[in-house]
């Protein structure tokens, strides 16, 4: 277990980028880039309920608990993190019942923290400061004023280092506040652009975006010269100049007039599609980020890799408190919902890495009908759908039975009298019957022949959707 403590305390030191974006339809979503070589075993997606009792400061497991630091949850929390410190809940990032979002990020070479405790202060440790901020704060400005007035982020070790950090954190208001613990003091930044890397400091990265002032979305003009003129050949020749590494001070700059100039999603769904690419804009590729030290090599180690990379990317929506993520290894978008754990008193943790649940679609080449995966269709309608593919013959009464089986709509009273004396073909041949109430369930919005739409939230596999959510802890 020792070993393992090193291990938490290396991964506290993972580089990030941070961003805050809206929707059109006035959503909020905070999320962030875990860039790093692993995941400490343990690390889940975690819920701690409101009212839970923890401490700022020390550890049970090292026998130096503060017991002075205790604290009670005002507001449960959803995040990325672990339970495995029994005096308290470790977050690398997260969201509150009341809609505050935020993370921690490495402030490699520039974190410096306080020798003693000022008076009439909670004395906290660095790797705390996001869970007690979730559990204490509904705002942005209640978080800036509990850092600023009513803690001390205190230089002692926890497993034996100091984790370098700084924070960020986001509201239902749209603002983002860039927390910075610097040799002069602790810098809280109101009213920031919503974007947040490594080192430098915050002041620093908002300065150097006047290197790249004329950086824009549209493309630059025909270039004129004495004797010549040359037209463009090309798009994109807005954004020249744009800088393409990994540094953090890149990233910055990438996120940032990617922020300005990019479309926002609708809702909230398209909202979280479009913020993801932006996040792969900074995301670390396997194989680009040599790292010349590995640390400390245990059996707790969990994939551990000679490269940073992008091991996951989170994203939450102050307004619905749902908690969205992919890893490197599966794209697909996974979603907790805060919503149904808050039914419950207990602590619930889901995997994070989740494997990829790959979907073959099949694709008649006998005609542009548009049907669904024969994998995924309903057992009622597969023998329709198979019967189609085995058929040279695209009439209408065959059109009008598939309609039928399939719960759409068809145009005129005469091609519903055919599809349902199809239909009654079929039962006669052995194919089962789907019944009225059937089809109704199986109907969505605006369905006509000829026309697929998914659900909503079809392309999001939801975890913990349930009233028995709470049954599915440590999956």
């Amino acid at each position: 277990m020792l070993d393992n403590r090193k291990l938490m305390a290396e991964e506290w030191n993972a580089g990030c980028s941070a961003l805050c974006w809206s929707t059109q339809d006035g959503k909020h979503l905070w999320g962030r880039n875990f860039d790093f070589n692993r995941l400490a075993q343990g690390t889940k997606v975690s819920y701690i309920p409101s009212g839970t009792e923890y401490y700022t400061c020390g550890a049970t497991m090292e026998r130096n608990l503060d017991r002075s630091s205790r604290c009670r949850a005002a507001y449960a929390a959803l995040g990325t993190g672990f339970l495995m410190i029994p005096s308290v809940p470790v977050l690398y990032e997260g969201i509150n019942e009341r809609g505050l979002m935020g993370g921690q990020l490495y402030y490699r070479e520039f974190a410096h923290f306080a020798d003693k405790a000022i008076p009439g202060t909670l004395k906290i440790q660095p790797p705390y400061v996001v869970y007690h901020v979730l559990a204490q704060c509904a705002t942005v400005a209640e978080a800036a004023d509990l850092l600023k007035n009513k803690v001390t982020i205190m230089n002692l070790p926890l497993f034996g280092s100091v984790p370098t950090l700084h924070w960020a954190f986001s509201d239902r208001t749209g603002e983002m506040i860039v927390v910075e613990p610097d040799r002069d003091g602790l810098k809280v930044y109101r009213n920031t652009i919503g974007v947040m890397t490594n080192s430098p400091g915050y002041s620093w990265h908002r300065l150097n975006l006047l290197n790249y002032a004329g950086i824009r979305d549209l493309d630059y003009d025909v270039l004129d010269l004495e004797s010549d003129r040359l037209n463009q050949c090309f798009s994109g020749s807005g954004a020249q100049g744009l800088p393409g590494d990994w540094s953090s001070p890149s990233r910055f700059i990438r996120l940032a007039f990617l922020k300005k100039f990019c479309v926002k999603g609708r809702d909230e769904s398209q909202g979280v599609a479009n913020m993801l690419h932006l996040f792969q804009s900074a995301a670390f590729p396997l194989g680009i980020v040599r790292i010349t030290e590995q640390g400390t090599v245990t059996e707790y180690d969990k994939d551990i890799s000679p490269y940073d990379y992008t091991v996951y990317t989170s994203i939450m929506c102050g307004e619905s408190l749902r908690f969205y993520w992919t890893t490197y290894q599966n794209q697909q978008i996974q979603c907790v919902d805060m919503n149904h754990l808050k039914k419950g008193m207990k602590a619930v943790q889901f995997d994070l890495e989740q494997p990829p649940n790959l979907h073959l679609l099949s694709c008649p080449e006998k005609s542009g009908f548009p049907l669904a995966s024969l994998s995924q269709a309903n057992p009622k309608r597969r023998a329709a759908l198979e019967l189609y593919e085995q058929s040279s013959n695209t009439n209408r009464e065959l059109i009008g039975s598939l309609s039928f089986l399939l719960g759409k709509e068809v145009n005129s009273g005469k091609a519903r009298g055919k599809g349902q004396q199809a239909n009654r073909r079929l039962r006669q041949r052995g194919y089962p019957r789907e019944n009225v109430k059937d089809r109704t369930q199986n109907k969505t919005k605006n369905h006509k022949v000829g026309r697929l739409r998914m659900p909503i939230h079809g392309s999001f596999q939801q975890l913990g959707g349930g009233d028995d959510s709470n049954n599915q802890a440590d999956r």
